[in-house]
């Protein structure tokens, strides 16, 4: 049987701007890189703004099932199946307004 490595990841949903910013910035000081984070985000100019600080390049635009317009970057942006399918296993709903981070191990 072949052996799988699964990925690991950690999804946040944050009600807001602010408290996306606040948990980022938490990552950050417990040790995660801005280049090992996936910021994703409804699109917004403010969410947008905010993963631009966060890992210092703009986000990408991007359409995904059920979230419709979103705005992403890092390492796992790639594949929006991959965000799709990610965002469907969290906590994520769309009244929400939807901000998840994914810090990657790989």
């Amino acid at each position: 049987m072949a052996q799988v490595e699964a990925a690991l990841f950690t999804v946040g949903v944050f009600k807001d701007i602010a408290w996306a910013e606040r948990g980022i910035d938490a990552l950050k000081q417990q040790g995660f890189a801005a280049e090992r984070m996936t910021l994703a985000a409804k699109a917004s100019t403010e969410s947008a703004a905010l993963i631009e600080r966060a890992l210092g390049a703009a986000p990408e635009s991007v359409e995904l099932p059920v979230v419709g317009a979103a705005v992403v970057r890092g390492p796992s942006r790639t594949r929006s199946t991959d965000l799709a399918a990610t965002w469907s296993r969290s906590a994520w709903r769309p009244r929400c307004g939807g901000l998840a981070s994914s810090p990657t191990t790989g």
